[in-house]
């Protein structure tokens, strides 16, 4: 089950990323969208077809070797994506409390600034994340995975 929320948490993240090393990181609409991928693969990670559940494994015809090594890269990346997350909720929360007392200016934006530093380095385990995955399918795995993911939007 974990391997199906790695794919989708993967590949929603193609859409989320920035055009430049500057840009500013969307982490409001990846957050949303991360927390949508992975509530739909731990809740729904097999679609119905008449009766019978097919699995995304099934779907997308991985092999015990793409598993393996697709669990391999979710056990090495995600503790420190939940890491980053969880930083960087309780840094926003200061921040937010920072804009309603009496924080000087100069110290909110050294307290934002740490806001944008753990974005982009949650941005760029999300993109390793992806990569090393896109690297383990193959191109026709992709190709039906992006199939699937467009199947299963509103």
């Amino acid at each position: 089950m974990r391997i199906a929320t790695l794919l989708i948490t993967v590949f929603s993240f193609f859409k989320t990323i920035p055009c430049s090393a500057n840009a500013s990181f969307p982490i409001q609409n990846l957050s949303r969208e991360l927390y949508s991928s992975w509530l739909i693969a731990e809740n729904h990670h097999s679609i119905d077809h008449g009766g019978s559940k097919i699995t995304l494994f099934q779907q997308l015809n991985l092999t015990v070797n793409q598993q393996e090594k697709i669990e391999k890269i979710h056990r090495f990346y995600y503790p420190k994506i939940i890491k980053l997350k969880k930083q960087l909720t309780v840094i926003k929360e200061e921040l937010t409390n920072m804009m309603s007392s009496t924080e000087s200016a100069t110290v909110i934006r050294i307290k934002h600034q740490e806001v944008l530093e753990i974005r982009q380095k949650l941005g760029k385990l999300q993109l390793e994340t992806m990569l090393e995955t896109r690297e383990v399918l193959t191109l026709e795995q992709r190709q039906n995975f992006a199939e699937l993911l467009r199947a299963k939007q509103p």
